[in-house]
């Protein structure tokens, strides 16, 4: 992990003097907060060379990043584009780290995030893992894990407000 990765992971959880002296060694603008979730999946298409379509046909083509609302009407249809932002956002990251998440294989270990509700809001608690093929647990977001504890907590963190839309789903 890069350096300035790690510190973008580490920077919500670092107390005042701790938050104070990253920005001083990264510069203010690598810690702002990504709040626009619509923002902030826009810069990652820009980023990705990705154009986002509304279009279902084009949901599985290259190049394309499929969102089922165009115009956003409640709190549901966040939820729904949301999930399809973190999907492709997760399968991009695996692809570069050339992971293929495999669950009839029960020794992989896949990683995914736990948030947690504070009164500030939902933040990163820990990471876990499961081998789904050794047990009958469902979790939510199966589709949504990474090769390592390290990259699931940094996908999380980095895409927290899309993550928010995702999980925090209110009328």
């Amino acid at each position: 992990m890069e350096i300035l990765e790690k510190a973008k992971t580490e920077y919500p959880s670092a107390d005042t003097n701790g938050k104070s002296l990253l920005k001083r060694i990264f510069g203010e603008d690598a810690f702002k907060n990504n709040s626009d979730w619509i923002e902030l999946f826009q810069n990652f298409c820009k980023k990705n060379n990705l154009t986002i379509t509304y279009d279902y046909s084009k949901r599985k083509e290259a190049g394309y990043a499929y969102l089922p609302h165009e115009k956003l009407v409640d709190a549901e249809d966040e939820h729904e584009n949301a999930s399809c932002m973190i999907r492709k956002i997760i399968a991009l990251n695996n692809k570069e780290k050339n992971f293929i998440p495999d669950y009839k294989n029960k020794s992989q270990r896949r990683w995914f995030p736990v948030g947690e509700m504070t009164e500030a809001g939902l933040v990163f608690s820990h990471t876990f893992y499961e081998y789904w093929g050794s047990s009958t647990l469902a979790f939510v977001g199966s589709p949504f894990v990474s090769p390592t504890s390290d990259e699931a907590k940094r996908l999380f963190v980095e895409y927290l407000s899309i993550y928010e839309k995702y999980l925090i789903v209110t009328q």
